[in-house]
């Protein structure tokens, strides 16, 4: 696993590299994998910073709550532990994450995420084809700060159907 992260004094960031087995079909290793090498760097090597990316923590949501799980669980027995993730991260909507997984992530030792939004403007991320809604964005915005994890937005600015119009619904909405 360690060869397939990006490495800094004190920080690893982990990216799920996935396998396909003889019928073409994905496969990914055990969440608790992911885990373990999360505690073996902690404790061995004084790595407390982890970064997670791709589809550990935005594809499967049982895999994601069992890794939010185990990793809450660690922080549990062990309170004095300074181990902590952030992540790139997706909007989802109610039914998808309901609020008390946001609490998991924190109790798991989330302490920030990077989200794509891209626009203000719900057209323009319609045409970029995110895949979330305005409400889905705001429940995930909101749950994530209501349990305190920071959030940084991530925009792209100038898409090709982008309108001056819908460039201010960006400031707006920075506002």
């Amino acid at each position: 696993l360690l060869k397939h992260t990006h490495v800094w004094p004190k920080n690893i960031w982990i990216a799920l590299f996935e396998t396909k087995d003889e019928s073409n079909s994905v496969k990914h290793k055990p969440t608790v994998v992911y885990y373990e090498k999360c505690v073996h760097g902690c404790k061995k090597y004084g790595i407390n910073n982890y970064g997670f990316g791709d589809s550990l923590i935005n594809g499967s949501m049982k895999a994601f709550r069992d890794l939010c799980s185990v990793m809450a669980k660690y922080h549990k027995d062990n309170p004095n532990s300074k181990m902590m993730w952030s992540g790139q991260f997706i909007c989802k909507s109610k039914r998808q994450m309901p609020f008390e997984d946001f609490t998991l992530m924190k109790e798991a030792g989330c302490v920030s995420v990077d989200i794509g939004v891209e626009s203000g403007s719900e057209k323009v991320r319609n045409d970029i084809k995110k895949g979330f809604t305005e409400e889905d964005m705001h429940h995930t915005l909101e749950s994530l700060l209501e349990n305190g994890i920071q959030v940084r937005l991530l925009f792209l600015v100038g898409y090709p159907t982008e309108t001056e119009e819908m460039f201010q619904e960006n400031i707006k909405f920075l506002e």
